[in-house]
């Protein structure tokens, strides 16, 4: 079985849906809205793509690519080079003719198209915002469509050449024939809540059969799923936010589903359902539902009610749609804002199907308290804030609504967000937590919010206290930053494309200028995110939504002039929106980026970019943020992802390496330069030789420009002239650095030990002349008074170089590794 995620691709299950798997993450356009297989071969499938039943989402909707195909089950995905166009980038419905699988409707946004190839070429046959289309399953001559917005459904009895026109009503039309009975169609209307049409002439025209029972709950627009029973044209089920069946012809309707007891029962919001394979009525009844809770399974479509009879099949289904995340870097805890799939709290120990929800609905952005993990903090729609105080077990609104025991009470100023109760806010809106301050909370909506209490009890009439500290502009606010180590620089964008900004944020009444019209002033588009560099606050990222160039946006000097980072060519991001924007803690030249189509990366500032080779997947992400060096990504559509982000000069030192400062400070200074380059890389783990050595000490004594003398070849035994480091390890011992191994050799491909390293460093600091104090054998527990070098081993912990190798001890026989000999060079040489 294969399922389509909007902005989660294509899946498939091989054991009923047991589990799943993902068949690409990097096929190029993930936004599936629907699928049909070639009724002669089910390794050839159709997907079309992009989501034309939503809203704007602030930003932008998941725009598509057209169609795809694939040739073998789903393994790869080529796109159909003819639906590579913008007529094609909201693909809702396709059909197959089952006469002739060369035979193709599709239902987009610029109206209705017929292939006769397979897809190969197209011909349009019908204008408008077209929503469904379907075939007649036993007469490939008939098909029947419906308007995404008109009410108006059609009919074709020339296999969809020419169309004619059935009724007329308002709101989206859904259309599905009896397979058991042709002639028969029936149509789901967005109109009055939701209106159920019956033709019983094969869609020709339509007789309103069922109105006023708000079966689509107001969102027929956005889910509207139809479903008849293959063996009785009699028994359908329509689907809007809840599930209903039919067994008179529509007459009157059943609820099957509620949404409030999944996943013990459908979730809301029906976009999908298909019977299995067989469907006779009687040993075989079961049939699937796609929903924005993943999938379901009715093992008997006639008997399921309730929470009786359903199956919830999301087992590894990472297809998540996540608004914002935040989490806790030292428990590793996280919690996550959802589309219609509420706020979600993950924690190492429950795994990645372990999730669990502390707060239903929508969920938005997200945040969590740096230093108590119990602290966790969620919005619903609208600025509706909530808060936990027990991990995530449950969590409280604390932006002013309370329930009372029989309804909801709403609190007096100053502890509500009149904002959130009037819901003059995004749909989903910003809020931070102060990050100099887990007490202080910012809340884009109209007007900026703060409150300097968040962690205050929450009561039936008081809570977190809640100020305006900037009143609205006519545009709401869509992001806002706090500067590191300032919370008196406060940033905020705008839907419109104004930024503001204020030095003196924690005043009561702070003052705010406008910094977007600088040289040259902003785009007027949706502002995503900005950004702080915590090292310099007059460095700031403003990203940008659209589907254009230039969206991210860099000033150096608090906003006085911009300048275009977004690149261009093959260095440069796509035309696509830009949602998040984060900078690396350890080093502030690399920026990453979340945007339409993944994770983009620059290690220069934003002069260049590039797609890491790793992902994580060709989904919008929404959030990025990190915890301690760990990068997630939040996306809107695959879930959450993790990964150690690695800055290093050197491919294998990750970010988190140990001796990470000390190798590049190794290299930079001009000591090595490695030990391979394309990719750079410094084999930290590797034994260091005598050879090496050389050449590290002596650059370390006279610089990295240095070279020494020519090697005669005559100093020591095993060191001809022309031999590997021949020249250092002559002047090493012209220096007086070593006297070589013995008997008048060098061992130049020894590895040095921790012993002799402590003689070599101290020599090369202080002088061939230089003696370290008598050893007192109390520094090192295997170091004892008259071991080898035990004078040098004290005085090199003395200095600070070195603080042994653990337990008290100083391992003075163990080989030294290139990491070790980095952190021993920058500190004997001070180093930069």
């Amino acid at each position: 079985m294969w399922a389509g995620s909007v902005t989660g691709g294509v899946w498939k299950t091989t054991n009923g849906g047991t589990s799943w798997q993902i068949l690409t993450d990097f096929m190029s356009n993930m936004a599936v809205t629907t699928m049909v297989m070639d009724p002669t071969n089910p390794d050839i499938l159709y997907a079309g793509t992009g989501e034309g039943f939503t809203f704007n989402r602030e930003i932008s909707e998941p725009l598509g690519g057209g169609v795809f195909k694939t040739t073998d089950g789903g393994a790869t995905w080529t796109q159909l080079a003819s639906t590579n166009n913008s007529n094609w980038h909201f693909v809702n419905r396709l059909a197959i003719n089952p006469s002739n699988s060369q035979i193709m409707l599709a239902a987009t946004y610029t109206g209705l198209w017929r292939s006769t190839d397979g897809g190969t070429s197209w011909t349009s046959v019908l204008s408008g915002y077209m929503g469904d289309v379907n075939f007649n399953p036993s007469d490939g001559n008939k098909a029947v469509a419906g308007n995404q917005f008109s009410g108006q459904a059609y009919y074709s009895t020339n296999g969809g050449v020419s169309w004619g026109t059935a009724n007329t009503s308002d709101g989206r039309v859904e259309v599905a024939y009896a397979p058991s009975s042709p002639s028969t169609v029936y149509a789901s209307v967005d109109s009055s809540g939701g209106q159920l049409w019956k033709s019983v002439d094969g869609g020709v025209s339509y007789a309103l059969v069922n109105s006023g029972n708000d079966f689509l709950s107001g969102q027929g627009w956005y889910d509207n799923a139809l479903w008849v029973d293959p063996t009785n044209p009699n028994t359908l089920v329509v689907g809007g936010v809840d599930l209903y069946r039919s067994t008179n012809g529509g007459s009157t309707l059943t609820q099957i589903s509620e949404w409030w007891n999944s996943p013990y029962s459908a979730h809301a919001d029906h976009h999908v359902i298909v019977e299995k394979p067989g469907f006779n009525g009687t040993s075989n009844t079961t049939v699937y539902f796609g929903n924005d809770g993943g999938v379901y399974r009715a093992n008997n479509v006639y008997t399921v009610i309730g929470t009786n009879g359903w199956t919830e099949l999301n087992n590894n289904l990472g297809i998540t749609q996540f608004y914002g995340a935040a989490g806790n870097a030292t428990t590793g805890k996280i919690i996550g804002g959802t589309q219609d799939n509420g706020t979600l709290i993950y924690t190492p120990a429950g795994g990645t199907e372990g999730w669990t929800t502390t707060f239903g609905g929508d969920g938005g952005w997200s945040a969590a308290d740096p230093v108590d993990d119990n602290y966790l903090y969620g919005e619903y729609i609208f600025a509706q804030i909530h808060r936990s105080v027990n991990g995530g077990v449950y969590s409280d609104p604390i932006w002013g609504e309370h329930w009372d025991g029989n309804s909801y009470v709403y609190k007096n100023p100053p502890y509500i967000i009149t904002d959130a109760y009037n819901s003059t806010a995004n749909f989903i809106s910003p809020f931070i937590l102060d990050p100099n301050d887990s007490n202080r909370m910012l809340v884009g909506a109209a007007s900026l919010w703060r409150s300097n209490d968040v962690k205050a009890p929450n009561t039936a009439t008081t809570g977190p206290a809640w100020y305006v500290i900037k009143s609205s502009t006519g545009t709401n606010i869509s992001a806002i930053a706090v500067a590191p180590g300032n919370s008196d620089i406060v940033w905020v964008g705008h839907g419109n494309g104004d930024v503001f900004k204020t030095t003196n944020g924690t005043a009561t009444n702070p003052t705010w200028s406008r910094v977007d019209t600088g040289s040259p002033a902003l785009p007027n588009r949706y502002v995503t995110r900005i950004t702080i560099d915590k090292n310099d606050n007059n460095k700031v990222y403003v990203t940008l939504g659209g589907f254009t160039t230039d969206n991210v946006w860099a000033t150096t000097n608090g906003g006085s002039t911009w300048t275009d980072i977004s690149g261009s060519g093959a260095t440069g991001l796509p035309s696509l929106p830009v949602r998040s924007l984060v900078i690396h803690p350890n080093d502030s030249s690399w920026l990453y980026v979340g945007t339409e189509l993944g994770l983009f990366a620059s290690a220069d500032g934003g002069a260049t970019w590039g797609l890491p080779h790793d992902g994580p997947t060709n989904t919008p992400v929404d959030e990025l943020f990190w915890m301690g060096t760990k990068l997630v990504a939040a996306t809107y559509g695959r879930g959450l992802f993790t990964q150690e982000a690695s800055n290093t000069l050197f491919a294998d030192v990750p970010a988190d390496y140990w001796a990470l400062s000390f190798i590049e400070r190794l290299y930079n200074a001009g000591i090595t330069g490695g030990c391979g380059t394309n990719p750079l890389i410094y084999c930290p783990e590797a034994p260091v030789t005598r050879a090496q050595m050389a050449i590290f000490i002596l650059r370390g004594m006279h610089g990295s420009a240095y070279i020494p003398p020519t090697a005669t070849g005559t100093v020591f035994a095993d060191v001809p002239a022309g031999s590997f480091a021949a020249d250092w390890i002559e002047q090493l011992a012209a220096e007086g650095i070593t006297g070589g191994c013995g008997n008048g050799s060098y061992c130049p491909d020894a590895y040095i030990t921790r012993a002799q390293m402590a003689i070599f460093l101290l020599r090369g600091e202080h002088g061939s002349a230089y003696t370290p104090p008598v050893a007192t054998g109390t520094v090192f527990g295997d170091v004892p008074v008259g071991a080898f070098a035990a004078d040098w081993i004290e005085q090199l912990a003395a200095e600070g170089v070195t603080s042994g190798c653990g337990g008290g001890n100083y391992c003075p026989n163990a080989n030294v590794t290139r990491a070790e000999m980095a952190v021993f060079l920058v500190r004997a040489f001070s180093l930069p």
